[in-house]
């Protein structure tokens, strides 16, 4: 399933991009899809995709890290949403949303698709992407809006188990070593 600039349904706010990634994901769900694998920007496979997608049926979700923290990214209204203070966010890794892996058949994968629409139907994912005086603690840096929402939805269904980036995932660089065998190079547009 791919969409651009395309109005997919009610979860979508023209005004707030980032609402397209629950709206695809609702229409994804709603069209019987059971394994999802969200790319957002250019993807180059390694090797073959399929282990990848053993991983995210095996585990139920695949994620991984961005390099902040839930506390840094994440409005106030986005704790209050969750029911998370930002002292416990601090030990929340956030997500990289440029690729997310989930296995609707798991229950946890299930709570992880319906928890992020339900953010999306919060505002998580309809924030500033600026600091915009969304949080007066100092550790607040910018919301991240889908990345915040999908963070949320992870650990709130228990997941613990976020990839390190260059594990399996890594944003391309000529030359570069990886850890694992299965890399998908991922290049903004």
């Amino acid at each position: 399933m791919t969409w651009t600039n395309e109005h997919i349904n009610g979860h979508f706010d023209e005004r707030h991009p980032y609402t397209i990634k629950a709206a695809a994901l609702a229409q994804a769900m709603n069209d019987g899809y059971k394994q999802i694998l969200w790319l957002d920007c250019s993807v180059w496979c390694a090797q073959n995709p399929n282990d990848f997608f053993q991983i995210i049926q095996d585990e139920g979700v695949f994620m991984w890290k961005s390099g902040y923290n839930l506390c840094q990214t994440a409005a106030d209204s986005d704790l209050q949403f969750a029911g998370i203070s930002r002292d416990d966010a601090v030990n929340l890794d956030e997500c990289a949303s440029s690729m997310v892996g989930i296995n609707l058949d798991n229950p946890k994968g299930l709570r992880v698709a319906e928890t992020f629409i339900e953010a999306n139907r919060a505002g998580v994912c309809s924030t500033s992407r600026e600091h915009a005086e969304q949080s007066s603690d100092p550790r607040f840096l910018f919301a991240r809006q889908d990345q915040t929402a999908f963070t949320i939805a992870f650990h709130k269904s228990g997941f613990t188990k976020m990839y390190e980036p260059g594990e399996y995932t890594a944003y391309y660089e000529p030359n570069k070593e990886f850890k694992k065998s299965i890399v998908f190079f991922m290049q903004g547009l």
